[in-house]
């Protein structure tokens, strides 16, 4: 049970990030970039909101507030999506040292121009070695339909110096990703 004497110890620590790395190294392991991101969990009318303000106000930070119910709704409905099944792949994936879902029709998107319109790919990973893997996710059903896309991937990852990949796994050929990885590294 988290108790407002113990919230209130819990921005201290924050405050003193500098020496808690000093110690712990904790960077090395999850690098946060100046980030501090907390998760209050539980019931409707439990404080969570209030207790988010009271140490972003302590800390002089801005809140940020998800509504996770929106967010998993995206990816989980009653079983995983396919799409979700590619970001947990490609969460697993040792080459992949983050990745990024890439917004629709954001200003700050990455995309491609096919002959009618742009088409922004689902996935931005930066590998490793240096290397960008953008994966667009396609279903089977939508795999025909999709051929221009790949047509214009090829080329964009051709011009790259074989600095970019790009993959259009089929359906839930994720292995695919990993061969793409491999096979041009």
């Amino acid at each position: 049970m988290i108790t407002a004497s113990l919230l209130l110890r819990e921005p201290a620590a924050i405050r003193h990030r500098e020496q808690l790395e000093a110690v712990w190294n904790i960077s090395s392991i999850q690098p946060q970039r100046g980030r501090c991101i907390l998760n209050f969990y539980g019931p409707p009318g439990t404080g969570k909101t209030r207790a988010a303000l009271g140490v972003a106000l302590q800390l002089a930070k801005p809140l940020y507030q998800v509504d996770y119910s929106a967010v998993i709704s995206k990816y989980l409905g009653d079983t995983l999506t396919d799409e979700f099944k590619c970001a947990q792949f490609l969460d697993g994936l040792p080459e992949v040292q983050f990745w990024v879902r890439n917004l629709s029709r954001k200003a700050s998107s990455f995309r491609l121009q096919t002959s009618t319109d742009w088409f922004y790919p689902d996935f931005i990973c930066q590998l490793a070695d240096g290397r960008v893997l953008v994966v667009e996710f396609k279903g089977e059903h939508l795999w025909t339909e999709a051929e221009e896309k790949r047509a214009v991937g090829a080329v964009w990852e051709s011009r790259s110096s074989g600095r970019c990949l790009f993959i259009m796994p089929k359906g839930s050929d994720l292995e695919a990703i990993k061969s793409k990885i491999k096979k041009t590294n």
